[in-house]
């Protein structure tokens, strides 16, 4: 058989793949209807905090794992907050949503990546890191990028790593084959080589199941390529972009393939910040993401610095 002959089934054999591995986006578990509704308005950027308050204090499930977080040793809360709207005042809208998402795809970020040697928990810290640093960067778009939208961006961007960790491990042999006969592919790359698809498609694929606003689902889709999101979705996907290359930078990734991406350095065009001035960031970004990942996921877990 020839090398094109090979070629052309090995072709046939990822599209087939990919295809069962979208199909399989279909059968996640939606989001609960709360967590769906903030996701629809911290993406649409122009809300009231009333707002937050209202959608989480219908729904019970979501009341009941803001208040056990807020209320949590980690966090160092003086007196007992007993109401949403304490909450929000205690933590700020953005951190209340993310428990929210986090309590609601909870066995998603809690997912043990084995196709990226991870462990479990490391997906949901290492979203969490984003999210923190996705909303700090924003504060220097000069507005053109809003802090719970670049925080719920920073929380979903990588998504669907928890969808494709299976099948990256179903296929190690042919990723370790390719990392050595492909040693200047980007990890985007070599998933795709492998099972037909990546993890940024496979995440917007589950934005789009979870009817989440274009806003999102784009920063998911293009959080490793940002030059090619489109010029209203570009300042959101470069701040995730630079978000998630910190976040790796830190010690706080999902496993193998951390620091397995390019840096795009258009992010500079984005984020009005200095070398210096974006260490200190990622310094503060580490004091936040311990104390809030000790109260979300009920650990104490060190990160190197």
């Amino acid at each position: 058989m020839t090398d094109t002959n090979l070629k052309s089934q090995d072709s046939a054999a990822h599209e087939a793949l990919a295809k069962v591995i979208l199909k399989k986006v279909k059968t996640v578990q939606p989001l609960s209807p709360g967590a769906g509704q903030l996701l629809t308005l911290i993406g649409l950027a122009e809300y009231e905090i009333a707002d937050v308050v209202k959608i989480i204090e219908v729904d019970p499930g979501l009341t009941a794992n803001v208040l056990k977080t807020v209320n949590s040793a980690a966090l160092g809360v003086r007196r007992e907050v007993k109401t949403v709207v304490d909450a929000v005042a205690f933590l700020g809208e953005t951190k209340v949503v993310g428990i929210a998402l986090a309590a609601s795809a909870g066995d998603l970020f809690n997912s043990e990546l084995a196709g990226y040697q991870g462990n479990r928990g490391d997906l949901g810290r290492h979203c969490l890191w984003t999210a923190i640093a996705s909303r700090e960067l924003a504060r220097h778009t000069n507005g053109r990028v809003e802090l719970g939208v670049a925080f719920t961006a920073g929380l979903l961007h990588d998504i669907g790593k928890a969808v494709i960790s299976d099948y990256l491990a179903d296929s190690a042999a042919d990723l370790t084959r390719l990392r050595s006969e492909l040693v200047d592919s980007s990890q985007l790359e070599l998933e795709t080589e492998a099972i037909g698809t990546n993890h940024c498609e496979v995440g917007q694929a589950l934005a789009q199941r979870w009817r989440l606003p274009d806003t999102l689902s784009a920063a998911i889709e293009h959080h490793h390529l940002p030059a090619l999101a489109s010029p209203e979705f570009k300042a959101i996907a470069y701040v995730v972009h630079m978000a998630d290359m910190l976040a790796m930078m830190f010690g706080v990734g999902t496993g193998v393939d951390d620091m397995q991406y390019d840096l795009d350095p258009g992010y500079l065009e984005y984020v009005d910040l200095s070398a210096s001035g974006l260490e200190g960031l990622a310094l503060d970004v580490q004091v936040d993401f311990k104390a809030t990942a000790e109260a979300l996921f009920g650990d104490n877990q060190e990160t190197e610095e």
